[in-house]
């Protein structure tokens, strides 16, 4: 039978896991999300700089297929954000130190964030906070291949 002290451990050893799980979940996030912005770089590249009115259409369908799939990616791995940070709330809640003021991962209404200056080069949005650029971005990319293949159908390019 475990003992009281083995339980706190074997708390404290969830929450370690989880957040370690969550900043993780970040890096290879952000991994991908600069793989993606890279294919979009080179397939743009070539086409508004190097290309001379040639492929139009096989170019503009390659990039909005690759932003489709960049944004499924990367509105999954925002929901996968915030799964983990929900787990990591409730592993530190699970923990039952009053000491604790936030968990790790928390933004909105930390405590701490409080006493943060916010100025030019130190604000946060929550409408499009950092981890919804993920998601954010790929959409824009997918608009923006959209509107070149339809200019490019109404012969407006």
């Amino acid at each position: 039978m475990a003992t009281e002290t083995t339980k706190s451990l074997d708390k404290a050893k969830d929450y370690e896991f989880k957040i370690d799980y969550l900043k993780d979940h970040l890096s290879r996030m952000w991994s991908r999300f600069n793989y993606f912005l890279g294919i979009q770089t080179a397939i743009a590249g070539g086409k508004f700089f190097f290309d001379t009115k040639t492929n139009d259409y096989p170019i503009g369908i390659l990039g909005l297929l690759f932003a489709i799939i960049w944004y499924m990616l990367g509105a999954q791995d925002r929901y996968l954000c915030e799964l983990y940070r929900m787990q990591v709330q409730w592993a530190s809640k699970v923990l039952g130190d009053d000491t604790i003021s936030s968990y790790v991962g928390q933004v909105k209404d930390a405590p701490e964030a409080k006493g943060l200056g916010r100025g030019l080069l130190t604000w946060r949005w929550e409408f499009l906070s950092s981890t919804k650029m993920a998601a954010f971005v790929p959409l824009l990319m997918a608009a923006l291949w959209i509107i070149f293949l339809l200019l490019k159908i109404l012969g407006k390019l």
